[in-house]
């Protein structure tokens, strides 16, 4: 059954709309049910990319249907009791079917939605950004982190102190939550910058996107494309430059390919160190933007990397890059074989299938867990491996920021 495309029009009556959703949901479910199984069967990348694509627009109309629901019924009058009243528009509220269908609670929660459509676009352009579904319990747990009240005022900062506990703070001018990973910065020294991490001054304003930049060791002239949180994710979610330069030192190669390049950390910090960058594959389109407009004269690929065939990579001394690998768990699976970590299977195939002299692989310390494993797959398809953490404090770097590397040379 097709539900939408990109052409379709949502209802516009109550009673279709309710039919969208109650449809929609079970759909949704079903849609995510196989992602799942195509991840546990390992089916190729492109079907699961049209699943995901499939999943994330019904999970968009099925928010905008929800929020047209709660202007609709918002618009229907109400008695004292809080009770839907005799009129034109509605029955009264325990004869009407759109009630029965969806449910009372839910017709609350959709006028909230319908009275928050700053929120509900918020969420819906911050799962575009990370390529994630929009979903309705995010956006009610954003209204009710908005309309919680808070305990006192901090002079010193001129930021209010909320009731989530000790230490843990909300700028009403800057953002909606309060999280563990807000800080105040009193000095030049930085915690680890995260996608979703929060920097303040003292006086309570938030970080600018370019002071975030310069915590990661960005040059100001670095450019950067997309959304406010699309360019924070790529901020947060970069290799930092001087990290990179640092690691170059362990490098004989002179000429590189960056797998998974993203928005161009790391690739920036090796062309510094004198490497040269000859073809980059990224598949978000926003870090591909960003990449392209600061490396016009590197051969850039916007693709999935499952689609990447070996054949048209050019031979080089490196192969570097930094596979999201979330299989942290010994137990089990090994790491080459579980479905988690298919992104991982890639970057091992292509350095299989190039035979660089050298690979460099970066990735979070908690891999550091699966470092055996690791090194005996590049073992078995020829390379010596030695494991590095390297925290950011100890080379020089604003922040106290750790990534761990691969360093592989051919044996």
């Amino acid at each position: 059954m097709q539900l939408i495309n990109k052409q379709n029009n949502l209802p516009v009556n109550l009673e279709d709309l309710s039919k969208f959703v109650l449809v929609g949901r079970e759909k949704l479910a079903s849609v995510r049910a196989e992602i799942r199984a195509i991840d546990k069967l390992e089916i190729a990348g492109e079907v699961r990319e049209q699943k995901k694509d499939e999943a994330t627009m019904l999970a968009g109309a099925l928010l905008d249907a929800e929020v047209k629901i709660g202007e609709l019924t918002n618009e229907i009058p109400k008695a004292s009791s809080n009770q839907y009243v005799q009129s034109d528009t509605a029955v009264a509220k325990q004869n009407n079917p759109i009630v029965k269908q969806l449910g009372e609670r839910n017709i609350q929660r959709f006028q909230q939605m319908a009275d928050n459509l700053d929120i509900v676009e918020q969420v819906k352009a911050e799962a575009k950004d990370n390529d994630d579904l929009p979903t309705r319990t995010e956006v009610l747990r954003r209204i009710k982190l908005k309309n919680k009240t808070t305990d006192s005022v901090d002079e010193e900062y001129n930021i209010q102190i909320s009731e989530y506990g000790k230490n843990i703070y909300f700028n009403s001018g800057e953002a909606l939550e309060s999280r563990w990973d807000d800080h105040i910065i009193k000095d030049d020294k930085y915690p680890t910058l995260t996608r979703i991490g929060r920097f303040f001054h003292k006086d309570g304003t938030q970080f600018s996107l370019r002071e975030y930049a310069r915590v990661q060791d960005f040059p100001d002239d670095y450019k950067f494309v997309g959304t406010y949180s699309a360019i924070k994710g790529q901020i947060g979610n970069a290799v930092s430059p001087k990290m990179a330069r640092h690691i170059a030192k362990k490098l004989n190669g002179k000429t590189f390919i960056d797998l998974f390049a993203g928005c161009g950390g790391l690739s920036l910090g090796l062309e510094q160190a004198g490497k040269k960058i000859l073809w980059a594959n990224e598949y978000e389109k926003t870090y591909f933007q960003t990449y392209i407009i600061n490396h016009r004269e590197t051969i850039c690929i916007l693709k999935n990397i499952f689609d990447v065939n070996i054949d048209d990579i050019p031979d080089v001394d490196m192969v570097v890059g930094g596979p999201p690998c979330q299989g942290f768990s010994t137990a089990g699976l090994r790491l080459k074989n579980d479905p988690r970590n298919k992104l991982y299977q890639q970057f091992l195939r292509i350095v299989k299938g190039k035979q660089p002299s050298e690979f460099l692989m970066e990735n979070v310390p908690q891999i550091a867990e699966l470092r055996e494993q690791i090194i005996s797959d590049f073992n078995e398809i020829g390379y010596k491996v030695e494991f590095k953490i390297i925290n950011g404090s100890d080379i020089g770097m604003k922040q106290s920021r750790k990534r761990a590397f691969f360093i592989g040379k051919i044996q």
